[in-house]
């Protein structure tokens, strides 16, 4: 077994950058919505999906590569720089043929000219270089530095966004966007400066080419479930762009921005859970958790979802009136997260199975579900369709994950997780519906629904206390 006190600091470590982004982000997000308009949001959130589209894409997938070789491979500078010099190779040269092709920026984001395209091809760039710096952190174990650079990026941005509310008058796309670099550029220097190092290292790496196939082989698969992935969580987004416009956009992009605030569980279980688990696999001992975490873990996520549904009638309070109806669109929202998450947990067994173009075809058949339901019920409900079909979407993702891991590797408590997943998709979607003419109701049901989650997790706590007595 793992020991307790470095696996307790190990956590906390990695706790305090999502930890700390979720208070900024509840900080940031209505700062932004009391500065400027909704279209300027609205084109903002585009240029981050776009952003988050080439780095899934462009860099091949290479970042998995390295999580899951690290422990595997003794010379860790090579590995570093065959699974970053490809990707951003291929990033600068698309970027590039990204600016000579000006006159679709209009189109793309609202905005035109060499210099907005410009900012965001940088901001593209700098997201790369800051991603691949953090997985050094990450892979060492080094989390509180791991946490302070994640913190710098909000932070540098809400302090340019605090500076705006005093001075700033001009409330344009330009500046909002100017916010995001400049946070985005703090956290590059602070994490290149500490992982030095590491980069000097890989630097006088030598080349091998057998080893580059190999980490391809692993990592390509992955980028077609990851562009099924990045599809499901912004296909929402085109699809009312393209029917409703910029402006409910925004409006849209508020609500997925808070709840973005339990990215926090996401952010530090992904970021801990698949080294750990590969770390156990290479060890050959502590693959046991696997089931006990499996069953917290869904816990822990339908009881935020609770708290998401009780705490929502909050937000009209902090936010401008414009912004309405994001107080029943938020229980939905979070279901993305939540139930990625959830698929976190089960789908590592594919990958320490290396089965990882199974990951591939169920992402596939997830996206496939996604695309229909945008376009069935974006035209028809709006916002509320575009939250319901995001919500339904990765319940079916969790579902075919958590199958495939169960075929291909170990049988994994499917009964509590279908359970407790499908009682969250319900009941979140009701709430989008219908909880502004059954605001009590909800409210009932949502307490009720988090008191036996309370109830059964402490059933199953002093079911496992009996046991570790016993084996003791």
């Amino acid at each position: 077994m793992i020991k307790e006190k470095p696996l307790l600091n190990r956590i906390l470590s990695f706790s305090i950058g999502p930890i700390g982004l979720a208070a900024l982000s509840l900080l940031s997000v209505p700062l932004t919505a009391w500065i400027f308009p909704p279209e300027v949001i609205g084109k903002m959130n585009f240029v981050v999906m776009f952003s988050s589209f080439c780095l899934l894409v462009l860099s091949l997938g290479l970042d998995q590569a390295y999580i899951r070789f690290y422990y595997d491979e003794d010379d860790s500078p090579r590995l570093l720089i065959q699974t970053f010099i490809p990707g951003l190779i291929l990033l600068s040269a698309v970027m590039s043929v990204f600016v000579l092709l000006l006159p679709w920026s209009k189109e793309w984001f609202g905005v035109e000219g060499l210099v907005p395209m410009l900012i965001i091809v940088t901001y593209a760039i700098l997201l790369f270089i800051y991603r691949s710096s953090s997985m050094i952190l990450r892979m060492k174990n080094k989390g509180w530095l791991f946490s302070i650079t994640q913190i710098s990026i909000k932070l540098m941005t809400v302090l340019v966004l605090l500076y705006y509310s005093y001075f700033l008058s001009e409330k344009t796309f330009i500046w909002l966007l100017f916010a995001q670099i400049i946070g985005v550029l703090f956290a590059v220097v602070v994490s290149v400066i500490v992982t030095r190092r590491e980069w000097l290292l890989a630097m006088k790496a030598k080349f091998n080419k057998s080893f580059q196939v190999e980490l391809l082989k692993f990592s390509l698969p992955l980028v077609i479930s990851g562009l099924s992935f990045w599809c499901m969580t912004s296909l929402d987004r085109v699809f009312i762009k393209h029917y409703l416009g910029f402006d409910l956009l925004g409006i849209y992009s508020v609500a997925i921005s808070f709840s973005g605030a339990v990215l926090v569980l996401q952010s530090v279980f992904s970021t801990i859970w698949a080294p750990m688990v590969y770390e156990w696999a290479a060890k050959g001992k502590g693959l046991e958790n696997v089931d006990a975490v499996t069953r917290w873990m869904t816990f822990a996520i339908g009881g935020i979802f609770s708290l998401a549904g009780l705490l929502s009638w909050l937000l009209p309070y902090i936010l401008p009136t414009e912004y309405a109806s994001v107080e029943f669109l938020l229980v939905a929202c979070v279901a993305y997260p939540l139930f990625y998450t959830l698929s976190e947990v089960t789908v590592v067994g594919i990958n320490l199975a290396k089965k990882t173009k199974f990951i591939m075809i169920g992402s596939v058949f997830a996206l496939l579900i996604n695309i229909s339901l945008n376009y069935i019920l974006v035209p028809v409900y709006g916002l509320k369709g575009a939250a319901s079909a995001t919500a339904i979407s990765f319940w079916c993702f969790l579902i075919i994950r958590t199958e495939l891991s169960c075929h291909f590797w170990k049988k994994l408590p499917r009964a509590s997780i279908y359970l407790v997943s499908t009682c969250c998709l319900v009941l979140s979607i009701m709430h989008v519906f219908f909880a502004k003419l059954y605001f009590k109701e909800f409210m009932l049901l949502w307490l009720a629904f988090g008191l036996a989650l309370i109830a059964k997790s402490f059933i199953y706590f002093r079911q496992q206390r009996s046991l570790w007595v016993v084996d003791k």
